[in-house]
Parts: structure tokens; sequence; C-alpha cells
């Protein structure tokens, strides 16, 4: 089990894929924030939570992750520094924008050892 209170932020709209994650990953000795759109994720990242890494779904109402990561770099002055993304998505297509806008995928369904090995490769 790693000992840490390094923070994670989880956006997905589902609440039962939320909460397993958030479960997992806090038996692993991580502080879990999460939130159901985009725009709640971006709220957080606005009024200062600095996340080591966001995982993030693709497929949200309000704001998806495509309108998330188009405005974390927008609103790039105004955060600090930005976390690692792990897009997290059963999309083919997700994969190709975490090559290319995010630092990692995890396809969904993921297995738990795949996710805390990826966690463990940003967040050390």
């Amino acid at each position: 089990m790693v000992k840490t209170l390094d923070t994670i932020l989880i956006i997905d709209d589902e609440p039962s894929i939320r909460d397993v994650l958030k479960l997992a990953l806090e038996l692993e000795g991580f502080n879990v924030v999460t939130a159901n759109h985009g725009k709640a994720g971006l709220d957080l990242l606005l009024a200062g939570l600095q996340p080591k890494l966001i995982i993030l779904d693709m497929m949200m109402p309000v704001m998806d992750g495509w309108a998330f990561l188009a405005a974390l770099k927008s609103e790039a002055h105004h955060l600090p520094p930005v976390s690692p993304v792990i897009i997290f998505s059963a999309s083919r297509e997700a994969a190709e924008v975490a090559k290319a806008q995010a630092q990692g995928f995890l396809r969904k369904p993921v297995e738990i050892e795949k996710l805390y090995q990826t966690v463990r490769s940003f967040v050390t």
C-alpha cells in the first residue's frame, strides 16, 4: 500500500465509476476528489485544487473531456502547473487524443492492477 497524501482528481459522469475508482485509489493511500463533469473539475482547479494526477472521462454532459482539455489550455494562465491527465474511456478516438493532448490512456473497463500501475507511473 502506498502511504501518501497525493491528490488525484477523477472527472467522470457515472457515479458508480467515480465511486469504484475513488475507493480503489483511497485504499492505496491517495486522497481522491471527484467531479461529475468537466466544468465541475475545471472549477475545482480554478479554486486552487492542485492534484498530482487527473483521470478524465471523455463523454460527459455539461463539459465533456474534449472541452475540458481545451479549457485547461485556454485557462493555463489562471491555473497552477497543470497535472498530468490520463484519459479514461472505451473510445478508440480518445486513445488518439491521449497521444496528442494527454499523458496516458486507460481503457474502460480497467483492471484494478492496471489502474494502480498507471497511477503509480505518474504519482511517485
